[in-house]
């Protein structure tokens, strides 16, 4: 497979971004795009994280695949562009929307022409009960040999959780976390966890966020991207941090401390 190494020299005067390729066997178009991408210019700040607010893309090629047993090798190129946290008031320039726009939607884009990215922090706790009369997240598939994993290997939820201000269940309720998570991994207990945070109360009500990640529950702390959102959220990036508050091993009921850095306009 090939490496793709992007080093990132930020100067103090230009702000611009330049990216230093390693490219051995890259897809011919992939290499030419990239190529171009050296002489674009980049808004630049504080880096938080190695992948934190990352943006970019993967291209994926089958190298052999069997008809017969359904195994496959997929070859990988990726381009992650490490984005960082805007500066100076640089403004982000956006193709004008066409006619058939919705007036609102029109109106908001012209606004971001002038508009600057802000960072809202948000903290609540998702209730996620799979016991009882009236759960809020079901089983909904599972693999032959889900029930011999030690991992429940294969297993998919779909749920529709409620947000809670505090860790109880009287506490505020703040909004719905929607979605599913199925059991990814094979050596330890790792879900794939795709789901949008809906808000219905305060500043945000109506406004949701979507989350794509892994979510290694019996990790102290989980991370995972914030990958879009909606209403005041359109435009998001950012990521999530997961802390187990209660877990009961037996019914697998689970409460789980968030908190959220969410970049938006």
């Amino acid at each position: 497979m090939a490496k793709l190494a992007l080093v990132l020299l930020l100067f103090s005067l230009g702000m611009a971004m330049q990216l230093v390729l390693c490219t051995n066997g890259e897809p011919k178009e992939l290499d030419e795009w990239i190529q171009k991408l050296n002489h674009a210019k980049e808004k630049v700040g504080l880096v938080l994280s190695a992948f934190r607010l990352a943006r970019g893309f993967v291209t994926a090629k089958t190298h052999v695949l069997n008809l017969t047993s359904g195994d496959a090798v997929i070859e990988y190129h990726a381009l992650a562009l490490v984005l960082l946290l805007f500066s100076l008031g640089m403004a982000m320039q956006l193709v004008q929307s066409t006619d058939d726009e919705p007036k609102e939607v029109d109106k908001w884009i012209q606004n971001l022409h002038h508009g600057e990215e802000k960072v809202s922090r948000l903290h609540f706790y998702f209730h996620d009960t799979l016991s009882g009369k009236n759960p809020s997240a079901v089983e909904v598939a599972e693999a032959s040999m889900t029930k011999k994993s030690p991992t429940l290997f294969g297993l998919l939820n779909i749920f529709d959780d409620p947000l809670t201000k505090g860790p109880e269940s009287t506490s505020k309720l703040v909004g719905r976390a929607q979605g599913l998570y199925g059991s990814a991994g094979r050596q330890e207990v790792d879900l794939l966890l795709a789901m949008n945070l809906f808000f219905t109360a305060g500043k945000f009500n109506g406004s949701s966020l979507s989350i794509l990640g892994r979510n290694a529950v019996f990790h102290s702390i989980r991370e995972m991207p914030i990958i879009g959102g909606t209403g005041a959220f359109r435009l998001a990036r950012g990521f999530v941090q997961a802390k187990t508050h209660f877990f009961n091993l037996t019914s697998g009921d689970a409460i789980v401390e968030y908190h959220v850095v969410a970049m938006h306009y």
